[in-house]
C-alpha cells in the first residue's frame, strides 16, 4: 500500500466518521472545539517512512504554544503543545480514571505501518483504524469535558516534573480561573 491509497483508506475510514461527529479536517489532523478546550486528532507522517504516528491530545485555547508561547494559533500540530495524549487503539472507560499530564516514558501514540499491507489485504489495517476512530469518538467527548481548566490545572500541578513549559502552562491556567472566577 502506497501513501495515497492509505490517505484514501484514512479518509474513508476515520475523517469522514469524525466529520459527521463535528470535528473538523486542518492538514491531516482532525480538531473538535468546545468552548476553550480543543481536541485533536493529530496525524503524524515522516518523510520517506510508510507508517503513520496517531495521537488524540486535549489542550486549552488560551495556554501558549509550545514553540512561540502564543495563542494565536488554534489548531496546531505539534503534539508538545497538547499536555493531555492519548493512545486511542487501546483506551478504555477505565483510563478515564486516570489521567495524568503526557509524560515521554508512557506510550501516548498508535504508530501505523502500511508499507507492506496490499490493498486487498488490508483487514487488519483497517481493523486498527476503526478502532481508533470508534474510542474516539466514544471517549473524545468524556475527555473533553474532564478535563476542564481546573481539572486540567491541578493535574499539571499534581505531575509537574518543573519543565519550563510545565511552568508556562501552570501560569496560563491560573490566569484564565482568575480572570474567570
Amino acid at each position: 500500500m502506497n501513501a495515497n491509497e492509505f490517505n484514501i483508506l484514512y479518509d474513508e475510514i476515520i475523517t469522514k466518521r469524525l466529520q459527521e461527529q463535528g470535528y473538523f479536517k486542518k492538514g491531516k489532523s482532525m480538531f473538535l472545539q468546545r468552548g476553550t478546550t480543543m481536541a485533536v486528532l493529530l496525524r503524524n507522517t515522516f518523510r520517506g517512512d510508510k507508517g503513520v504516528e496517531i495521537i488524540f491530545g486535549v489542550r486549552h485555547t488560551f495556554v501558549r504554544d509550545y514553540l512561540n508561547l502564543s495563542i494565536q494559533n488554534l489548531y496546531l500540530t505539534n503534539p508538545m503543545d497538547y499536555p493531555f495524549q492519548f493512545s486511542m487503539m487501546e483506551f478504555n472507560e477505565s483510563n478515564l480514571f486516570t489521567i495524568s499530564t503526557t509524560r515521554y516514558n508512557q506510550k501516548v501514540c498508535d504508530y501505523i505501518y502500511y508499507g507492506e499491507t496490499d490493498i486487498e489485504n488490508s483487514q487488519d489495517l483497517r481493523n486498527y483504524l476503526e478502532q481508533i476512530c470508534d474510542n474516539v469518538i466514544a471517549f473524545g467527548p468524556k475527555l473533553i469535558n474532564l478535563l476542564s481548566p481546573k481539572k486540567s490545572m491541578d493535574l499539571i500541578e499534581k505531575n509537574i516534573n518543573n519543565a519550563w513549559i510545565e511552568r508556562i502552562r501552570l501560569e496560563d491556567y491560573k490566569e484564565f480561573l482568575l480572570i474567570n472566577k
